[in-house]
């Protein structure tokens, strides 16, 4: 969070891979930082979250809902974004009960 400017420090609820660059979005809003997706999850023990596809990142207490399309599993955050559960990170998604 440290890293973030003051205009959009706020609840995390996820991170995502873009090319080279992260995208944190909190609920004041996004910003992208020149960062590996694997180091910042590092940084980010002491927060409850998990990994649900190898580009995203979610914060457990932002997951207000699950969608089913077709053969694709997405997580509804609380800011109404969409994000992809892959089936490599499926099994640790079920075991949250965030399904």
């Amino acid at each position: 969070m440290k890293r973030l400017p003051l205009s959009t420090r706020g609840k995390l609820l996820c991170l995502e891979m873009a090319d080279h660059y992260l995208k944190i979005h909190t609920d004041k809003g996004s910003h992208m930082l020149l960062m590996r997706l694997k180091d910042a999850i590092s940084e980010l023990e002491h927060y409850s979250g998990l990994q649900t596809h190898r580009s995203w990142w979610v914060a457990e207490n932002a997951v207000v809902g699950s969608i089913k399309e077709n053969k694709k599993i997405l997580l509804k955050l609380e800011n109404d974004q969409l994000v992809p559960v892959s089936r490599t990170f499926l099994p640790d998604v079920k075991a949250k009960n965030l399904l």
